[in-house]
């Protein structure tokens, strides 16, 4: 309980940050009424920070108690979530009000200590009714140790905390804001997670083939070979690279011939990968071009399946 409760605290202060951040930019620069910096900017900045405080809530501080990811009740958390969100947030009014019409403070300051009062409805809230323990939870914890053997028995990596926040951030602006419509087509025939799976795909596009791929599975971290030179700009680029699932290949053409040797353990990895039934993208056109005709395709993706069916034997 009070392990949950510093999680609370510490994705909350991420939230409040936002929150605080929206609404100065909002009451210094956008609005200079009354209603416009202590009505209106508060509920702006409360839209900015509930998504934030929801992804945190839902994949790390309670994910123990969300059953299949993102496809089983991520819906009715986010609604339930919002709607204590809501009350929450109309207790903080409430507050800020108050203590403005009291001591005359700076909204600024008004909506940090009306947001400490919220606070703790929204955790109890979250804790008994969002989030709260389901049946299914409560019978499974009656024989730990069969609970842990079927665990073990049936399991299936899902993506890390890191990754799903990254996931959802990205994915909203790339599906919602760059394109205006996305579709995805036969994606019945994706094998589920859990079944090895190469995906050898065309490349007319730096960022957004990649990016169409990952965002077509919700339910795992696909590893998705790509360039070397990107991650040379800097150790701290190189190690969140990889920890979104990108992994190095160096080319003859830009990396030259000494580098080649380093793809060995990119190979491995990604071998590896397959054999544990994780999914794994690569672009055999080694570069991308703006025309409408398939590049010549480098034979690595059938060297990788050959070698991973061999070490899977």
């Amino acid at each position: 309980m009070l392990i949950k409760y510093l999680k609370f605290l510490v994705t909350r202060l991420f939230g409040t940050g936002v929150d605080t951040l929206v609404l100065w930019v909002c009451s210094s620069y956008l609005f200079t009424s009354y209603w416009g910096s202590y009505i209106l900017s508060p509920i702006i900045s409360f839209e900015f920070a509930v998504i934030s405080n929801f992804l945190w809530s839902y994949y790390w501080i309670w994910n123990n108690r969300v059953e299949d990811g993102y496809k089983s009740n991520i819906g009715k958390c986010f609604l339930n979530f919002n709607l204590t969100a809501v009350g929450g947030f109309l207790i903080k009014m409430l507050f800020l009000l108050i203590l403005e019409s009291i001591f005359g403070w700076d909204v600024v300051w008004c909506n940090l200590m009306a947001l400490i009062v919220s606070g703790f409805f929204n955790y109890f809230m979250a804790d008994i009714w969002v989030f709260r323990k389901s049946k299914k939870d409560v019978t499974l914890n009656v024989d730990p140790m069969m609970n842990c053997m079927n665990e073990n028995k049936n399991k299936v990596e899902k993506p890390g905390w890191l990754y799903r926040t990254f996931w959802l951030y990205l994915r909203f602006f790339y599906n919602k804001i760059f394109y205006k419509r996305t579709y995805k087509v036969n994606g019945e025939v994706i094998p589920k997670n859990g079944t090895p799976l190469l995906i050898v795909s065309n490349h007319q596009n730096c960022l957004n083939d990649p990016l169409g791929l990952v965002f077509s599975f919700s339910d795992r971290k696909p590893y998705v070979i790509t360039r070397a030179d990107v991650f040379s700009v800097s150790p701290m680029a190189d190690k969140f690279l990889r920890a979104i699932g990108l992994l190095p290949a160096f080319r003859l053409d830009y990396d030259g011939e000494g580098a080649l040797g380093k793809n060995a353990a990119t190979f491995q990895m990604s071998e590896k990968a397959l054999i544990e039934g994780k999914t794994v993208i690569m672009y055999p056109e080694a570069c991308h071009q703006d025309k409408h005709w398939l590049g010549t395709f480098s034979l690595g993706y059938t060297k990788m399946a050959f070698e991973a069916a061999e070490m899977g034997n």
